[in-house]
């Protein structure tokens, strides 16, 4: 039987700017992403991955994915590092 994968892409950040004198700002666009659904799912890999379509004038520093056999994975669980910046990525999990 195959295990199920869960799993959440990682990498993507938020700008915050301060000054002495203003109130701490959060960028008004937020990154945007169109993931890659899972496939060719064997006992021991899987495929997946995605598309950054939109930094939101932020640095994309990080793209990937985190998996583990429970819900809710993290990047402690497994991950995949697949570059930076906007564009699409393949993870290989």
């Amino acid at each position: 039987m195959k295990a199920k994968l869960f799993f959440t892409l990682i990498g993507l950040s938020l700008l915050f700017s301060c000054s002495k004198d203003e109130d701490p700002v959060v960028a008004t666009t937020l990154p945007s992403i169109e993931t890659t659904p899972i496939n060719s799912i064997t006992t021991n890999s899987a495929i997946s991955g995605g598309t950054i379509t939109n930094d939101g004038n932020s640095t994309i520093t990080s793209r990937g994915v985190c998996w583990n056999t429970s819900p809710n994975p993290t990047t402690i669980n497994f991950k995949t590092t697949d570059g930076t910046g906007t564009g699409a990525f393949t993870s290989n999990l």
